[in-house]
């Protein structure tokens, strides 16, 4: 059944002639961090040059509809992936891009498939493919090391700073419900997921708490997981003396509004080395919130520091464990400084959400690339 989608493609780019017809295949187009980034980029092609078709295969919301009503053609497909991976090969593609391979198990089938003559992926999930069938990787000139090309199989293509056209955070709700949480020692935040602590950033969190009696709050939404992360990170903090149970507060699951309000009144956002934060840094420095950031050795866990550099703020970057701790001790410790950071983010931000030299890159690409592929 699949042996004819996995034939190279009978058609060349630019056959049909026209607009460059550019398909778009993905399962996070709804409410989520790779709608945020690429919704924009995706729905912001100019019509008259580009037909985009896009095919969806999660759930569906405003965010879906919306960009639904940009594009030429928008398919709800949930079910079998070879019938979809059918529908897009016989839609004679110049161009197939899949934003997030690997966050959906069926987007492993479609991409392993020969379905147009270019085929590229966005970095949605931020790690190369190893599939023959991906031709390019696209990702940002700001998260991407010098030696980045050495990490993909793929021909890793740099995009103009982050690569993306992110959404900005929303209007904040209310922030009672973070107040208690702080008691009388300043609450910095760990946004991230708990699944991507490792078990090296125990220690950098004990001792950011071992030299200014700060709380961290991380957010608890699968107390499975929270009892094996909290077994993990106690232990730590006890081999410090540190009492885990009084710097360490689960905050519940909030409505996003109330969660931006408790975000944009934290002193500090602490982001995680190895897998950075997406959604939660632009949040964050959309709201004029600092983040202390580690500079990754690839581009899954230097998200945050490419944010940071756009707005020029290198300063937050740590090269190194000692250094984050360090730089998180003295921002805690000067609350002058803070707000000074806060201004310069805030009077900077939209660099991050205005820019508009990713989309004439990702533009430019696909109508270059796309002329020379089949």
């Amino acid at each position: 059944m699949a042996p004819p989608l996995a034939a190279p493609c009978e058609w060349t780019s630019g056959a049909h002639g026209g607009r460059i017809r550019v398909g778009v295949v993905g399962s996070q187009f709804m409410r989520h961090t790779v709608s945020r980034y690429f919704n924009e980029l995706i729905g912001g092609l100019d019509p008259a040059r580009f037909e985009v078709s896009v095919w969806h295969g999660g759930i569906r919301d405003a965010q879906t509809e919306a960009l639904a009503a940009r594009v030429h053609a928008f398919t709800y497909a949930p079910g079998d992936p070879l019938e979809l991976a059918a529908a897009i090969r016989a839609a004679r593609l110049d161009v197939l891009i899949h934003t997030e391979i690997g966050l959906d198990p069926r987007s492993q089938v479609i991409a392993a498939l020969r379905l147009a003559p270019l085929q590229c992926a966005l970095y949605g999930h931020p790690v190369g493919t190893g599939l023959p069938t991906i031709d390019c990787f696209l990702s940002g000139e700001a998260i991407e090391p010098a030696d980045g090309d050495a990490h993909y199989r793929e021909r890793l293509i740099r995009l103009p700073g982050l690569g993306a056209r992110p959404r900005a955070p929303a209007t904040p709700g209310d922030a009672s419900g973070f107040a208690g949480a702080a008691g009388d020692a300043p609450l910095l935040l760990c946004l991230q997921y708990p699944v991507k602590l490792v078990p090296s950033f125990d220690a950098v969190m004990a001792a950011i708490v071992e030299r200014t009696g700060a709380r961290i709050g991380l957010f608890s939404r699968e107390p499975a997981l929270m009892r094996r992360f909290r077994a993990r990170i106690d232990a730590v903090f006890a081999a410090r003396g540190l009492d885990a149970g009084r710097h360490l507060v689960e905050l519940p699951v909030q409505s996003y509004a109330d969660y931006l309000a408790g975000v944009a009144a934290a002193p500090l956002v602490l982001d995680t080395p190895g897998f950075s934060g997406g959604g939660t840094s632009l949040d964050a420095l959309g709201l004029g919130t600092p983040v202390v950031a580690f500079d990754g050795a690839m581009a899954r866990g230097r998200q945050t520091a490419g944010m940071l550099r756009q707005l020029e703020l290198d300063a937050l970057i740590a090269a190194d464990e000692a250094a984050y701790v360090d730089t998180a001790v003295a921002l805690c410790r000067d609350g002058e400084r803070r707000r000074e950071l806060a201004d310069r983010i805030a009077g900077r931000s939209r660099r991050l959400f205005d820019d508009e030299a990713p989309q004439r890159g990702f533009a430019a690409f696909l109508e270059r690339e796309s002329a020379g592929a089949g």
